[in-house]
């Protein structure tokens, strides 16, 4: 497994880690994080969620999630790299960050990918404030349709809330 990750070769690893039973996650999690969360692009993740207030580990979860640590993915719907941005969300936040001549090509770049989506984050956070299943929730279904789901909740708790979006 090791040298699948040497070569940037991630989902076998997360089929491994998916594979060990529930009663034994926690311990090899916290023995080994590697399987779980690899360190690659670690050095991007760390630059871009330090500088914007984002716990690292976010971010990494993110990309876990999204993309499964594979840079050069493209979804089905267009979502590029391992923060899978659509090209157009992209381009706004180019746009708000001063960037001139954006060019979607550009998010296959670890940097630039986890630049755009660690300040997507940002946004996420500032708007939802310390409601993480919301900032996380956004990312992937855009905040418009968090608010919704939150003015039509009638959750309880977070719990009941994620469950509700699911």
């Amino acid at each position: 497994l090791e040298a699948l990750q040497y070569v940037g070769d991630y989902l076998p690893t997360f089929k491994f880690s998916g594979a060990i039973a529930i009663s034994l996650r926690n311990q090899v999690l916290r023995d080994h994080p590697g399987l779980f969360f690899p360190p690659g692009y670690y050095t991007e993740v760390k630059k871009y969620s330090v500088a914007r207030g984002i716990d690292p580990s976010t971010t990494l979860a993110v990309i876990r999630q999204e993309s499964a640590f594979n840079a050069t993915i493209r979804s089905p719907v267009g979502a590029i790299g391992l923060m899978q941005l659509m090209p157009q969300t992209a381009a706004s936040i180019a746009r708000e960050m001063g960037i001139k001549n954006f060019d979607p090509k550009t998010l296959f770049i670890a940097d630039t990918n986890v630049n755009f989506g660690t300040f997507l984050l940002n946004q996420n956070t500032t708007r939802f404030k310390d409601r993480f299943s919301a900032i996380v929730a956004s990312y992937n279904g855009g905040p418009h349709n968090v608010e919704k789901w939150i003015r039509n909740s009638t959750a309880a708790d977070e719990i009941e809330f994620v469950e509700d979006m699911v």
